[in-house]
């Protein structure tokens, strides 16, 4: 069965599945915006609150592909300071 049409049993599936959908929409889009708040509400999510410089950095980025780079990275990191490594 196709991914794109399994229905995802339980929230936290439904929730990062749903996740990863809007990022890639926003991606697509080239919604620079979207993508810092898709961003940042995983942070969030994995229970990592960027702090204050953290978040400005995160809101400044202009460049697509890092915005990119840092979201393939997101679901991996253990610190938000890994995010930017």
């Amino acid at each position: 069965m196709p991914v794109d049409r399994y229905r995802w049993a339980s929230e936290f599936a439904r929730r990062y599945v749903g996740l990863g959908r809007a990022w890639q929409e926003a991606q697509q889009d080239g919604d620079r915006g979207a993508v810092v708040g898709h961003m940042l509400t995983a942070l969030r999510l994995r229970a990592l609150a960027p702090s204050t410089e953290q978040e400005r950095r995160i809101r400044s980025c202009q460049d697509l592909d890092v915005l990119e780079g840092w979201g393939l990275r997101l679901f991996e990191i253990e610190t938000v300071d890994d995010l930017f490594v």
